[in-house]
């Protein structure tokens, strides 16, 4: 983030400010949720990777804690 910060420091006010708050609202929206890589694939092959919903993790981590990727992963 330090980089940016310096970037951001060489634009015009405005500017910065703009991209400043864009990141800004677009963190707000971001879902992150750290998961292992191979977990993460799997969600993506199961989900795609557009337009997936809070829904599709909340029954992505239903079926992780019943046990039902494990034998997704083994079909697969």
């Amino acid at each position: 983030m330090q980089l940016l910060s310096r970037a951001l420091y060489k634009l015009n006010p405005h500017v910065a400010l703009e991209i400043s708050a864009k990141i800004r609202e677009k963190h707000n929206d971001a879902m992150g949720v750290p998961i292992k890589k191979e977990m993460h694939q799997l969600f993506h092959e199961m989900y795609g990777k557009k337009n997936t919903r809070p829904e599709n993790l909340l029954e992505f981590k239903l079926l992780y804690l019943r046990g039902k990727l494990d034998d997704i992963k083994k079909s697969s």
